[in-house]
């Protein structure tokens, strides 16, 4: 009996991701620079050809800057293999660790915890108006029909 590719691609994404993060011996954090065979930045700094095993290249695409866990390979000019695909929030919980190699300054955006409590979320402009704005424009409302009434008892006379 024959997967259809919708379950081979289920398959394969449940074996490139990893829920636990943490490295383990012999296995190095990369950066990903392309798809299928690509360059990767290793935590040292240098740039390596990583390749994708088949059951991952076409199941995911491996975006720019995401990070990969890659096992070594004996090879003259492919020094890893993909094994893991990190998330977003997987890389936070790295970064945050000592396993974090400090040649990656790159974070996923909007997940870096630079907002506060204080800090809005959205812009102004792309809420409704509070209740104090509510009344602010009511009032100025009220002040511009008043006028124009008068404007147009003005010119009936």
């Amino acid at each position: 009996m024959h997967l259809s590719s919708f379950a081979k691609r289920k398959r394969a994404l449940v074996a490139l991701h990893r829920k636990e993060p943490m490295l383990k011996a012999e296995e190095f954090l990369c950066m990903s620079q392309g798809n299928c065979l690509f360059s990767a930045i290793t935590g040292k700094g240098e740039n390596i050809f990583v390749s994708i095993p088949e059951r991952f290249r076409n199941a995911y695409y491996f975006s720019t800057n995401a990070y990969v866990i890659c096992s070594p390979l004996e090879m003259p000019k492919v020094k890893g293999e993909v094994v893991c695909l990190l998330s977003d929030d997987q890389v936070l919980a790295l970064a945050n660790s000592s396993d974090w190699p400090e040649v990656f300054t790159h974070l996923p955006e909007g997940r870096t915890g630079k907002n506060t409590k204080n800090e809005a979320y959205l812009d102004a402009d792309a809420l409704p108006p509070s209740d104090a704005e509510a009344g602010e424009d009511e009032e100025r409302y009220e002040g511009e029909s008043s006028s124009s009434e008068e404007s147009n008892d003005d010119c009936r006379k």
